[in-house]
């Protein structure tokens, strides 16, 4: 996994893309993968929603310019 510098926390912001239609289909990114974030990427995580049980998420984002590239496991 890339350094931790890259992972933003943002509840609101990962909620609305685990919502969406874009985040739902994106394709799952492996530790390999992940090893090659794009240098403006980062990895967006937050809470989950209390209907998943709250607090913070093992999953997450590959985001690159307000765009979901992929899921990670963190």
């Amino acid at each position: 996994m890339s350094s931790l510098e890259h992972l933003v926390n943002n509840s609101p912001l990962y909620q609305q893309h685990a919502q969406s239609p874009q985040g739902q289909n994106a394709q799952w990114y492996g530790r390999a993968d992940s090893a090659k974030l794009p240098q403006d990427g980062y990895f967006l995580t937050g809470n989950k929603t209390p209907g998943f049980g709250g607090g913070s998420s093992p999953y997450g984002f590959v985001m690159q310019n307000g765009n979901v590239l992929g899921r990670v496991k963190l």
